[in-house]
Order: C-alpha cells, then structure tokens, then sequence
C-alpha cells in the first residue's frame, strides 16, 4: 500500500499562526497556474501546499502541514516533516500520511502541479510569513 500510517502529538509541533494560509476547495482537475488565475492569486513559487494524497519527492526544503479537524488548527515544523521519513535538508520519495481527525499539505514550487478536483489546497500570501518553522491557522473557506 502506498500510505504510511503515523501518530501525531501536536503538542510537539509548532502552531500555524492564524492568516498565514488560505484554504481553498479544488473543484476540478486543474494545475496551479490557472487555478491561482480563477480565484484571483498571484503565483510565487512554494505559495501552493497541496493535499498530500499520493506518494511524492519531496525536496530538502518543501514545507509539509498538518491540519487537526477537530481543533481546526495547522501544524508545521520538523516534528510534522519528519512524519514522512525525510527530514528537512533531505530529499526523498514520501507516502501520503495517514493520522485519524488529520489532513496533510504538501508544498508545491511548481506552477504546472496538477491539483485534484474535491481536494483542497493552502494558498501562503505574500504578505504572510514564510519559514516552514513560523507556522498560520486556517481562514475557513465556504
């Protein structure tokens, strides 16, 4: 199976502070660039996270994120990359992450990634803050 099945203590990981993303829904297959384009936002590279349903290269550097559904709060930081068995400052092929009552975000610096339509996808703004230690709580989406 290509899933890895973990446990997360959110109590060791680093909080999002609130207004660092934007949650949007993906309502159809579509890849970054036109995506950003229909809901108007401008694209930078590493602005997208995706969610994490696939196996995946990550890069060294590329943020990964934990949405906690009951608590409706992100989670960053090194205890949530570690997560998928490649630590920042490594790069490696990674299985999507499989944590009762939590989503995960992948980020993308490419503007022709593929979103899947029915997912959701994490939009960093410029003026927001952008260390994959700094962490944002959600702006709900309707």
């Amino acid at each position: 199976m290509n899933i890895s099945t973990v446990s997360l203590d959110p109590s060791l990981c680093t909080i999002v502070p609130q207004g660092r993303f934007e949650f949007y829904d993906v309502c159809e297959d579509i890849q970054v660039k036109p995506f950003l384009q229909g809901i108007p936002r401008p694209f930078r590279a590493g602005c997208i996270l995706y969610e994490f349903t696939k196996p995946v290269i990550l890069r060294e550097s590329n943020e990964v994120v934990a949405y906690e559904q009951a608590t409706k709060l992100l989670y960053s930081g090194d205890e949530v990359r570690n997560l998928t068995g490649i630590p920042y400052g490594v790069r490696g092929r990674a299985k999507p992450l499989i944590v009762p009552g939590f989503t995960f975000f992948v980020q993308s610096t490419s503007h022709t990634r593929k979103l899947l339509g029915g997912t959701t996808v994490l939009y960093k703004p410029a003026n927001s803050l952008d260390t994959h230690t700094s962490g944002g709580q959600l702006r709900l989406f309707s």
